[in-house]
């Protein structure tokens, strides 16, 4: 049933390549091919180290154990100790460098090395020595390679590295997706370009990278999607990541990333709702071990999921099927565009530095752990976001415009920047937006409201709300959505010493969700562990 619906769907726009790509790959499940790269790389291991046993500490060890009697398992067996937290693409990448310098000879010297480094300067790409000089460092520090130090202090053999490292070409960063390219995937999704299932899906995991900020790889392990939709075209897509790049160390490796992604983007209409539809038609789930989005084969739906190379192009070829799209930024348009392109306007709109490293899921080391991984932290970066994107949808922001031009409904861009409302949590990250004193428009946020307290419930912000005086009035800003507080009806400032001007909204009573806050307003507020 499911073969004969692909058949009778318009032909994808990517099909043709796609199916070259997968239909010669073997049906196998993704854990299973998971497990297969693994044991390779284990072997890759174990040939380098057996070269020279004796310069490496996790063989000496291996083998005083086996002297003492204490032990009686295999060198794999250690092995495999010694990378259980490393990632395959890890042990894959540094094990290539080893085994080329290992085919130069075995002597692990700095004279030797910089030998070697001397035989491939000429032939090998610019990045390569650098390469080789990580994989020594990965040696030294994992299984205890002897003389990689001495290697690794050497200025000879840095400065030849640096040197041909020099002479790589420029790196050009992925261009941010615009509004257009954006308003074409929610199209081909929501079914107004005639594209079948395969394209419709693609495209909505596309988007689901860009409204989560998200990495490719990130988006291909979801392992659960929970659509919590509005009455309306609000709602948010609850996703749950088993592994990630963020995932470097063993702790995060134990954790499921929490990611959410707005369901209403650009357009008027609700995209989630629509990809959610087109899941259900395809058959995809979101499981852990079961690719979001798998190859193409004649048919239907492969096992293995879509590489990152195919991934973008069909993400180009979707693109080029809008009206205005600009063919001059075919080449800089990657699976990468999708992470940045939120991320860039936050930048424009002129949100704070660490909110921005927060959506991005980029934080500060020592709390990077509780921020990163803790569901509700990220809400006010959400909030901002739906802002952002009700001004694009309404006109009053327009990302991809001249500086000057980008806010087209403000009397003076200088100023509309000095005025912006700080919020967020305290100590870590705000968020800012803002909007000309003399618009009188205002988008109805009863919707959103709705949408904001089925996520999160009750959230006092750290604000002890006993200590609230009983006669304070409360405003909300038209587009930024930060809370002010007055005390006094007849007072004409806010407590953070602001004036109440007419575009600022006043509310019947103390919102349910205390966020985002006037951090100036509540300051006497606080609890006092916060």
């Amino acid at each position: 049933m499911l073969q004969k619906q692909f058949h009778e769907e318009l032909a994808s726009a990517f099909d043709d390549h796609c199916r070259r790509l997968y239909c010669k790959l073997p049906q196998v499940e993704w854990d299973v091919h998971l497990d297969s790269q693994r044991s390779a790389a284990m072997a890759k291991w174990h040939k380098i180290v057996l070269a020279d046993p004796m310069s490496f500490d996790v063989c000496r060890m291996h083998f005083q154990s086996l002297k003492t009697g204490l032990q009686g398992g295999k060198l794999q067996d250690d092995l495999r100790n010694v990378f259980s937290s490393k990632s395959t693409s890890t042990l894959h990448g540094r094990a290539g460098p080893m085994m080329r310098f290992l085919h130069f000879c075995a002597d692990i010297t700095e004279e030797v090395v910089y030998a070697f480094m001397q035989h491939v300067e000429q032939s090998a790409a610019p990045t390569f020595l650098r390469s080789f000089l990580s994989s020594l460092g990965f040696a030294l520090h994992v299984v205890g390679l002897i003389g990689a130090k001495r290697v690794l202090d050497s200025r000879r053999i840095k400065g030849l590295a640096d040197k041909c490292y020099l002479q790589k070409k420029k790196t050009r960063s992925r261009l941010p997706l615009t509004v257009e390219e954006l308003t074409t995937l929610e199209e081909i999704v929501l079914g107004y370009r005639g594209r079948g299932l395969p394209d419709r899906h693609a495209a909505g995991c596309f988007l689901f990278m860009v409204y989560r900020r998200t990495r490719f790889s990130d988006m291909l392990n979801v392992g659960r999607l929970d659509f919590e939709a509005g009455d309306d075209e609000t709602g948010y897509i609850e996703a749950q990541v088993a592994r990630s790049k963020t995932s470097f160390s063993v702790d995060r490796k134990v954790r499921l990333l929490p990611m959410t992604a707005a369901m209403h983007g650009v357009t008027t209409e609700s995209w989630g709702k629509a990809w959610e539809t087109v899941l259900e038609k395809t058959g995809i789930t979101a499981t852990h071990g079961k690719p979001l989005l798998p190859g193409r084969t004649p048919d239907g739906w492969h096992t293995l999921p879509l590489t990152a190379e195919a991934a973008t192009s069909w993400l180009r070829s979707m693109l080029q099927s809008g009206e205005h799209f600009q063919e001059d930024r075919i080449k800089s348009i990657g699976t990468h565009s999708c992470k940045s392109t939120i991320l860039s306007w936050m930048a424009k709109w002129g949100s704070s530095p660490d909110l921005r490293r927060l959506m991005g899921y980029h934080v500060a080391d020592k709390m990077s752990t509780m921020l990163i991984y803790g569901k509700d932290n990220t809400s006010a970066g959400l909030r901002e976001i739906d802002v952002i994107l009700e001004a694009i949808r309404q006109g009053e922001f327009l990302p991809d415009a001249k500086r000057s031009e980008m806010f087209p409904h403000a009397e003076d861009a200088a100023k509309l920047l000095e005025s912006q409302d700080q919020s967020g949590f305290e100590g870590y990250c705000s968020g800012s937006s803002s909007e000309d004193s003399a618009d009188e428009d205002q988008p109805d946020h009863l919707a959103h409201e709705k949408a904001e307290n089925a996520v999160l419930g009750k959230w006092d912000a750290g604000v002890d709300v006993n200590k609230l005086p009983d006669q304070a009035v409360y405003f909300r800003h038209p587009l930024s959505r930060t809370i002010h507080v007055q005390e006094a009806e007849s007072g004409i400032r806010f407590t953070c010493g602001r004036d109440i001007s007419k575009s600022y909204i006043s509310l019947e009573s103390r919102p349910q969700s205390l966020l985002p806050i006037c951090k100036q307003c509540f300051a006497r507020f606080r609890k006092a562990h916060v």
